[in-house]
């Protein structure tokens, strides 16, 4: 015989997941594998990816003055992919970066994809 749910475990199950938000500036947690916007002018927007401190002393604090090296990343053929250019490099200061960006790998067609 089958035991029925108590009324406290069906409302648990009816309650919508926590999307847990992490409150800390993305300045403050910049990691390795990171996208980010970096606003060239008014109305220019450029993708980047953070692939490691530039200098020794980047890897503690926090602070504008931070660099990180960091690889471009440009649209792909189809109209909401993005291409990862590892090939081009460029050392870039904390204070350039806008704002954080959620990418996520699609493995069978190699392309970054917004998450939403």
């Amino acid at each position: 015989m089958e035991k029925k749910p108590t009324a406290e475990q069906e409302t648990k199950a009816d309650e919508e997941p926590k999307i847990l938000v992490n409150k800390t500036p993305f300045k403050e947690r910049i990691v390795p594998g990171m996208f980010f916007r970096r606003l060239m002018g008014w109305n220019y927007v450029e993708l980047f990816m953070v692939l490691g401190p530039a200098r020794p002393e980047d890897f503690e604090g926090f602070g504008e003055d931070r660099q990180f090296k960091c690889a471009r990343v440009t649209p792909g053929i189809m109209g909401d992919a993005y291409e990862l250019q590892v090939s081009d490099i460029s050392t870039l200061c904390v204070k350039d970066m806008a704002s954080e960006i959620l990418l996520e790998y699609d493995s069978p067609t190699r392309y970054y994809f917004m998450n939403v």
